[in-house]
Formats: C-alpha cells, structure tokens, sequence
C-alpha cells in the first residue's frame, strides 16, 4: 500500500498530472458470507473501510494512470475468528468532457485485477504437542477474482496555484469469477452465487501540477 501511494504522488509530481492517497468505503453485497456470519452469531457486514492510492497522468483531456485499494474487515466469536477482504488494481483511463476552472468532472474506466477473500480459523487454546501434528488443518482460506472491469464517475477539484486537490469517485468494481476456490489450490464444491461486482466511493487527497482546464 505503502509503494502505491509513493508511486502515485510521482506521477503526479513527474509528469504534470496528480496523485495521492485514497480512502474511502466498499458496499459490501455477499449475502452468502452475511448468511454464514449470522449462522455463527456473528454481526453482519455491510460497509468497510478501504485505502490506497491513485496517480495520473494529464494528456489533453484525458486521464491516463490507475491505482490499487483494499480493505478487511474480522469478525469473532467464541470458537472461530473469520477475516474478509476485498481489493485490488487498476490500469485506468478517464476523460475530462468540461472544465469549470478548479471542478473537473469525468468518466472513467478501469481494466485490472480484483477480488475477495475470506480466511477461517479456529480459535483454541491448551493444545498438546501430540494434537497440533495429527490434526494441523485449524485454518481455510478461499477467494475468488481476477481479471475486473471497473467503470467510474467523479471529479477532480484542484485549487490555482495550490499544488494540493481532491478527487472523487464512484466506481463500480466487477468481480468476473463467480467461483470460490482454496488458496492453496483445488475447487471449492457447492460453491454458493456470488455477485457480480461491488460499488465503492472513495476521496483522494492529490498532489501534483493538476488540470488548468485550458487543453485541447
């Protein structure tokens, strides 16, 4: 996260455009994992906090960078501590149609990699040494994702003279694998529907040379 935020402040720094760090929350709509969270009295999720960074470029009135985000959210009860997470990144591209000055609206798509996970593990204590070698699998962790398609809507407000704005969007981010699979490999059977994709809305602060408004 760390390297994606270092990177997009450069572009915006190198290359006449912004970047900066992003925050922001993701709908959360896997009423499966809701399901089974309730089963194990567990409190349900429904918005997570995400964070990352985006960087681009300015070519005319067109946008050309990306980013990455992410978030986890756990849950706990008595014998069992689940984790769910959600991220990923984006090459994107977006265009400027009108300026007003220091607002710039734009549309936005973004092509990458995105997906979720959920890690399983069971809580214990005062195991013997004899119970940790004969029954080792305490802990699964599956996930689905891949390749993403992530249309965007938002705006850009970058202040004259000031090297410092803010930019917003409202995405939405597909998940085109609709199968849950093991991390360490292997097809996860009756595999329940999951959706296809989720909204996000997030606000970065960016650093950079910005937009005048005044390209063709």
């Amino acid at each position: 996260m760390v390297g994606a935020i270092i990177t997009a402040a450069l572009i915006g720094a190198l290359y006449g455009g912004f970047g900066g760090y992003t925050a922001g929350v993701v709908r959360f709509n896997n009423y499966s994992v809701n399901n089974e969270l309730a089963k194990l009295g567990m409190e349900k999720m429904e918005y997570l906090f995400m964070q990352g960074g985006h960087g681009f470029s300015i070519l005319g009135k067109t946008l050309i960078g990306g980013g990455g985000i992410g978030a986890s959210e756990k849950r706990i009860n008595d014998t069992v501590e689940v984790t769910y997470s959600i991220g990923g990144g984006f090459f994107q591209v977006g265009y400027i149609p009108v300026s007003f000055g220091f607002f710039n609206p734009f549309l936005m798509l973004g092509i990458g990699g995105f997906g979720e996970g959920v890690r399983i593990r069971r809580r214990f204590q005062g195991l013997s040494w004899d119970s940790v070698w004969t029954n080792p699998e305490r802990e699964v962790n599956i996930s689905r994702g891949g390749f993403s398609i992530s249309p965007s809507i938002g705006f850009v407000i970058v202040p004259q003279r000031i090297p410092v704005g803010l930019m917003a969007m409202l995405s939405y981010n597909t998940i085109l694998s609709r199968e849950w699979r093991f991390d360490e490999g292997g097809e996860l059977l009756n595999s329940p529907d999951s959706p296809l994709g989720s909204f996000s809305f997030s606000l970065s602060l960016i650093f950079g040379g910005g937009y005048d408004g005044k390209r063709d």
